[in-house]
This record gives C-alpha cells, sequence and structure tokens, in this order.
C-alpha cells in the first residue's frame, strides 16, 4: 500500500486507523467497492477535478487513474513519483502542495473571491 520513503508518522496513523476497522466493516466496504462501476457517468463531471495518484500505487495504479483522467472534462492528473495509495500520509508536504496548486487555479478559474 505505501511506496518508497513514506512519512513514518503518516504510515503508523494509517496502520491505526485500519487496526480499529472492525473486519465486518472492512469485508462490506470491499464488497461494495467490488461492485461499484460508474466509470460511464465521468464524463459528466463538470466541476474542476483533481486525479492525483502514486507511481507505486497497486490499489488505483497510476496508469488506470491517468486513463481515468481523460475521460472528465475538465480535470488535472498528477502522479507523485514513488508514492503508493496514502499519498496524502506517506507524502503530506508533495501531497498538499498539490492540493492546494490545484485548489488556487480552480479558484482562480472560477473568479470566486476570497
Amino acid at each position: 500500500m505505501i511506496g518508497d520513503d513514506p512519512d513514518p508518522q503518516g504510515v503508523a496513523l494509517a496502520r491505526d486507523c485500519m487496526a480499529n476497522v472492525p473486519p465486518a466493516t472492512y469485508r462490506a466496504t470491499m464488497l461494495a467497492l467490488m461492485g461499484f462501476d460508474l466509470r460511464h457517468a465521468l464524463k459528466e463531471i463538470s466541476v474542476p477535478t483533481l486525479l492525483l495518484s502514486g507511481s507505486r500505487d497497486n490499489n488505483a495504479p497510476a496508469p488506470m487513474m491517468a486513463k481515468m483522467a481523460s475521460y472528465l472534462p475538465d480535470a488535472i492528473y498528477v502522479e507523485l513519483e514513488g508514492v503508493g495509495h496514502l499519498a496524502n500520509l506517506e507524502r503530506p508536504d508533495e501531497f498538499n502542495a498539490v492540493l492546494w496548486d490545484f485548489l488556487m487555479e480552480s479558484h482562480e478559474i472560477s473568479g470566486t473571491e476570497s
């Protein structure tokens, strides 16, 4: 689930959170995810959308995420090198910088004032 050189505190937090999920809840979540497929609806998303993946993510592989981004009319795709599935916990500074840039760009595009 994790990539190269993850933040140790982020990994510990992820481990603690996952350890507290009841097995029945985890099983139900996995079953729901297996049956969830709304790829046909991606083209209907009409707001700026950030798709961010890690190059070492085996759960939502980077090539799959890049392909998904191509179906969204206003998508930005960013791949973090060496990062696994838990980008926000593995590399919080990189993740936050990408998210901040996306939010600021989206804010400028929308013309919204602070």
